[in-house]
């Protein structure tokens, strides 16, 4: 049955736009336009209310500023160089939009663009593969709608944001087997984070047994080269230790962890039967309404739903975090695959019918729009503490070593000096954790702190007492104080 057929029975008028190529394109602009609004909107509001933070924008900030600036990019608000933390090269490409305006607001815009420009190739890939241009905008909404991707967008800042854009573009392009563009896209997203060879390795196993293309073959072969690249000399390079990953593979690491899957595999096996674990894959199967399982394309996407579902680190099998955007569209694409099995149109329209019915239910339960279940709380801008925050960091020199609270430093990263209170005075999530509770030498070169006074801990309280003994106030008011340290 065409798509002319099936909507006969709607008025002349709305039949012929609707048969037309233009308008899906148009809904789709609509889409994605409405997306990108909202979203920038809630992120720069959240950005203006002081609801950003050192970890992770801080830390992206101030590296790519280095970066534009042509510096080192010694993260001070990390302990570590950019690219010690997470091979994140592709910030290597995002540093010029600096000359043009050195803003964390440039992140934030480009992460919600790169998420909502992702249902563009979505769109042709559905349209092509199910042959109706309007099941393909049915599925753009899916993937703008899904929890997951929203929660990624308002969680700070973070480049893989960007792996959405670029997989999607990349699994369109495979389809269509113009492997010039596949590669190039291909490339964009290994650039992005040391983990995406995960995804990589079985793509390529999949084009190879699927399209019987060699670019398959060589595809795997160099991205577990680039695997191995990352975790055993790149980051190593930079930090003098490894990827944080190592550190987050239960029972000692991978080398225990392979030994305890052969050795004792139960404690394995009750290891992953952990509710929040299970729950974190049932989310991303029921939100697509566990079509992706009758495909085998999900398989591609083992590699890092497995990584987050073994982390020893909460935030990883969770989906209000960041780390699902290697997950979302290769479920979405095999959701996609499965229906594309069924020839009829009208049966086709129904699975996406169900898949869009299944992603709404899960944005209302799990997302955080305003209309969910569980919001995000909206964010008040003008306060007189935000007001005083503001006139508090007016009075930072430019070029000043400073401390400050975690939610500050997102406003004042753009110099070489920038630590969250406590550093460096007292180690805390600093570096690679060996210096934990110390004091850094470099406290010495800190010429101003800007702090909450109220909710300073009683652990630091004694460091603060300290400072404030030797410094002049320069600012106290609504809770925040500015602190100009006169001498060692």
């Amino acid at each position: 049955m065409s798509t002319r057929t099936w909507i006969m029975g709607l008025p002349s008028r709305v039949r012929t736009w609707t048969s037309g190529t233009t308008a899906p394109w148009v809904v789709l602009g609509l889409m994605i336009t409405a997306y990108v609004v909202a979203y920038t909107y809630w992120s720069l509001r959240s950005h203006a209310g002081f609801r950003t933070y050192a970890f992770d924008i801080g830390i992206y900030d101030q590296g790519v500023w280095l970066l534009s600036r042509f510096h080192d990019p010694f993260v001070t608000v990390r302990g570590l160089n950019l690219f010690a933390d997470h091979s994140t090269f592709i910030l290597l490409l995002v540093a010029p939009l600096y000359w043009l305006w050195a803003s964390p607001v440039v992140l934030l815009v480009t992460q919600t663009l790169a998420l909502g420009l992702a249902a563009v190739p979505l769109y042709l890939l559905t349209r092509d593969l199910l042959g109706s241009a309007w099941l393909g905008v049915a599925v753009a909404a899916v993937l703008l709608l899904n929890p997951a991707i929203g929660w990624t967008n308002l969680e700070n800042f973070h480049p893989d944001s960007y792996e959405v854009l670029f997989l999607t573009a990349a699994l369109y392009f495979m389809v269509k087997q113009r492997w010039g563009w596949f590669l190039a896209f291909i490339a964009l997203l290994l650039l992005v984070k040391e983990d995406v060879p995960l995804l990589v390795i079985p793509l390529g196993i999949y084009i190879d047994l699927r399209y019987k293309a060699q670019v398959g073959f060589y595809l795997g072969l160099a991205a577990g080269v680039w695997l191995v690249l990352n975790f055993f000399v790149i980051i190593p390079h930079f930090g003098e230790g490894t990827s944080v990953y190592w550190g987050r593979l239960p029972f000692g690491g991978p080398a225990g962890l392979v030994k305890t899957t052969f050795t004792d595999p139960s404690a394995v096996l009750a290891y992953l039967q952990d509710p929040e674990r299970v729950g974190y894959v049932v989310e991303h199967l029921r939100t697509l309404a566990f079509l992706p399982v009758l495909s085998p394309f999900a398989l591609v996407a083992v590699g890092p739903l497995a990584l987050n579902v073994l982390s020893t680190h909460g935030y990883m099998h969770l989906i209000n975090y960041h780390y699902s955007t290697l997950i979302v569209s290769p479920l979405i694409v095999a959701a996609v695959f499965t229906i594309s099995r069924f020839d009829s149109l009208r049966m086709r329209a129904k699975l996406v019918a169900l898949l869009v019915v299944a992603t709404l239910v899960s944005a209302y339960l799990l997302g955080p729009l305003p209309q969910s279940k569980a919001p995000v709380p909206p964010v008040t801008v003008d306060t007189p503490r935000n007001e005083a925050i503001q006139e508090a960091m007016a009075l930072l020199p430019k070029d000043a070593i400073v401390s400050a609270h975690y939610s500050i430093v997102p406003h004042i990263a753009h110099r070489q000096g920038i630590y969250y209170w406590p550093n460096p005075f007292r180690a805390e999530n600093w570096a690679d954790g060996s210096k934990e509770g110390e004091r850094i030498s470099v406290a010495d070169d800190v010429e101003y702190v800007v702090v909450f006074p109220d909710e300073v801990s009683e652990e630091y309280r004694p460091i603060y007492e300290d400072l404030k003994a030797r410094s002049q106030v320069m600012f106290n008011r609504e809770g925040v104080e500015v602190l100009r340290i006169r001498g060692p």
